[in-house]
């Protein structure tokens, strides 16, 4: 039997990479953010789709600051969802026991599952053919005389929509149901994007302040005040104006994305001074831990209840900021992207005078960007519940 004065740290295995592997995830996590603005400020061209080539990669800007920022959220969530299987398990129960939220999920991936087949099965390339423009959606007519040509059945002085255009077409005889799948990954996109950046921001700063308070704490806050007296959809027209033509997505993000975070760095900054009233935070300083050790162990993973929710109501808000500029015509679309907002737009622009005529082309949208936007506040409410600590 060994005897305890015989005990030492060769025994509990206490490897360099034991002492530091914690900071594998912190430092993946800022190493992406940097690899994101690094190629914002590399490949980004106003002028053009901006693409990024890279090691034999080739996509465009906005995408691949839409995987980066899905992985920074895998980062994030999974291994904390990783590491508490039973809480997973229960709140899966939960959830199936909940129809609106399960009919909400199901809709939200039914929703999702369609704009990534129209991006990798239809493809990006949109088809124009102005003989078939207005073409009503299956289940509907319209007046004769409003299609060009009408590519369903014609009875009684009335063209009746097919299945080939299921949701009808525009004015510019574009398959609307091809154009609200390209117009919902486009809004995901710019609605997961900014809040990563906004979200990861507002949290560093939140709980920095809220931590180490003291003079740290005052210029922190002093700085929020600035951020939030700037609104950031002046500063998007601004630096538009500035470029002259840079109406672009990319710059939508990057711009709302840094002007838009002080609101949640003082959420995040309140939720931090509460837990550090907790009874656990002070046995733990009074037991001699640093603000370091409170941060890692106590302050992050218990923060998450109060900001979680925040920042998935940040992508419907995000996702309605682009489709109201692309409405107002502030924000340019390639070829590659289509807009919800400008698709609506377009629908109540009609040379008929009455955009009811052929009201399809802005009312499939509008329900497209509601009904994707309910499905994400519904589901992050619910998923609130996954990554709370005081469920488990």
């Amino acid at each position: 039997m060994v005897d305890v004065t015989d005990v030492t740290d060769e025994m509990f295995e206490d490897s360099t990479y034991g002492r530091y592997r914690w900071l594998v995830r912190p430092v993946s996590i800022v190493g992406v953010y940097a690899l994101m603005f690094a190629s914002i400020a590399v490949w980004y061209d106003p002028e053009t789709a901006s693409r990024v080539e890279w090691f034999g990669l080739d996509v465009y800007l906005l995408e691949w600051i839409s995987l980066l920022s899905v992985l920074i959220v895998v980062l994030v969530v999974g291994p904390a969802v990783a590491r508490r299987p039973t809480a997973v398990r229960r709140f899966l129960v939960r959830f199936a026991r909940d129809r609106v939220a399960l009919v909400a999920l199901l809709v939200l991936c039914w929703v999702i599952a369609m704009a990534f087949y129209g991006e990798f099965v239809v493809g990006r390339e949109v088809q124009f053919d102005p003989a078939v423009s207005h073409n009503p959606p299956v289940g509907f007519s319209a007046e004769f005389w409003i299609p060009n040509t009408c590519v369903g059945t014609e009875s009684d002085g009335s063209c009746y929509g097919t299945l080939e255009h299921p949701l009808g077409t525009d004015r510019s005889g574009r398959d609307i149901s091809h154009a609200v799948t390209q117009g919902i990954l486009t809004s995901l996109q710019v609605g997961v994007s900014t809040a990563v950046i906004a979200g990861g921001l507002g949290t560093v700063v939140g709980v920095t302040a809220g931590t180490l308070g003291g003079r740290v704490d005052d210029v922190l806050m002093r700085l929020v005040d600035v951020v939030t007296s700037v609104p950031a959809f002046f500063a998007y027209v601004l630096v538009m104006m500035a470029l002259a033509t840079g109406r672009t997505h990319v710059l939508l993000v990057l711009l709302f994305g840094l002007f838009s975070w002080g609101g949640f760095a003082r959420l995040v900054r309140s939720e931090v001074l509460r837990v550090k009233t907790e009874q656990y935070v002070e046995s733990a300083r009074a037991a001699g831990a640093g603000n370091l050790y409170v941060v890692r162990y106590h302050v992050l993973p218990n923060v998450t209840t109060g900001v979680f929710v925040p920042i998935v109501t940040l992508v419907p808000i995000y996702m309605l900021a682009e489709a109201a500029l692309s409405y107002l015509d502030l924000l340019h679309t390639h070829a590659y992207t289509v807009s919800l907002g400008e698709e609506i737009a377009d629908g109540f622009d009609q040379p008929y005078g009455y955009w009811w005529y052929v009201w399809w082309d802005a009312v499939v949208p509008a329900v497209a960007l509601t009904l994707l936007i309910l499905c994400i506040f519904l589901v992050g409410d619910r998923i609130n519940e996954l990554v709370d600590p005081r469920e488990s």
